[in-house]
């Protein structure tokens, strides 16, 4: 392949960042590469094997015989201008600040708060966002959980579809109802990306802690569609991710002053698929229930965080993601 082709190939892939397929697969898939792959001009990129041969050729012929230092040219510092994996580590890092998951102390049952631990002032303030308490052996075998999840696989057949595109894209369901496209949303593609991989951080840590068995350990019946996940049962990751999403979606929606007649149209639609997503795990036999109600509150509490961090965010990374997304929608 010709170096030009082969730079102007590795350079088109930035586009994975926007790619809805692409910046969605982050529902429990690990799959956050594919995000930061769009950064071939830094770090992780496979060159033709004489690529930098080339370079030092090139470079030899340019410059002639080095004649002083040259001159100083800082760049502009711009966070838009970074590649995409350390965008999303800037993002995050700004987000997550104070936002804890911890047990609560002397609990019957068994519960776990997500809270932020604000520092910015003269003391810190300690705000509790949710509290999940842990269902019991007992509950998770009654007909409303149990019984739930063995009445939905007669609809693994009908759902084979859905389910298994959601096990790493989530994101598709919104974009369908909105018209998202990676060329004229990139930036919102990129702050949901971000709002769904940042909950990672969150439900993993509470699944840990609460230890919840899923379905298929309660009941040798429930035979799941697909394989076991290697962590426990609540909340719903897949909740946790589909309600973060569609309440940030709504909340641009809202903050870019979209016509009330199609935010009316919108909303209903978002919020049924992110309901779809969740109850499509019951389906699979993996989860109960009670795990996607707790991702719900879950959810719905980060993005209600992560949209107060964003509007009212000390940097200006954040700034600019939120403000260009909402840009997008008007």
């Amino acid at each position: 392949m010709p170096l030009s082709q082969f730079t102007l190939s590795n350079s088109s892939n930035s586009s994975n960042s926007s790619n809805s397929s692409n910046s969605s697969n982050s529902s429990n898939s690990s799959n956050s590469s594919n995000s930061s792959n769009s950064s071939n001009s830094g770090q992780g990129v496979a060159y033709a094997p004489n690529f930098a041969d080339a370079r030092i050729s090139a470079r030899a012929r340019a410059i002639g015989h080095p004649n002083g230092m040259g001159t100083e040219r800082t760049p502009k510092q711009d966070v838009s201008k970074h590649s995409p994996h350390v965008r999303f580590e800037i993002y995050a890092h700004d987000l997550a600040q104070g936002l804890v998951v911890r047990p609560v102390e002397n609990s019957s049952p068994q519960a776990v708060e997500l809270a932020y631990m604000d520092t910015s002032g003269a003391s810190t303030t300690n705000t509790v966002l949710a509290q999940l308490k842990r269902p019991s052996e007992a509950e998770l075998l009654t007909p409303e959980e149990m019984g739930v999840v063995l009445n939905h696989a007669m609809l693994r057949r009908e759902r084979l579809s859905e389910i298994t595109v959601q096990i790493s894209d989530i994101v598709t369901a919104f974009e369908m109802v909105l018209n998202m496209t990676g060329e004229r949303h990139k930036h919102t593609f990129e702050l949901i990306d971000l709002v769904i991989r940042l909950s990672w951080r969150y439900h993993f840590p509470i699944k840990h802690l609460l230890n919840v068995p899923r379905p298929a350990d309660m009941n040798a019946r429930v035979q799941p569609m697909l394989p076991h996940p290697g962590h426990p049962s609540f909340p719903s990751g897949h909740a946790t991710e589909a309600f973060v999403g569609a309440t940030v979606l709504l909340e641009l929606l809202k903050e870019a002053e979209t016509p009330t007649a199609y935010f009316d149209l919108v909303e209903p639609q978002i919020k049924a698929h992110a309901t779809s997503i969740a109850d499509n795990r019951i389906v699979a036999g993996l989860h109960y229930p009670a795990d996607n109600v707790a991702g719900e509150t879950l959810g719905t509490a980060l993005a209600m965080h992560f949209m107060d961090r964003l509007k009212n965010s000390p940097t200006d990374a954040l700034k600019v993601l939120w403000t260009k997304s909402i840009e997008e929608w008007k």
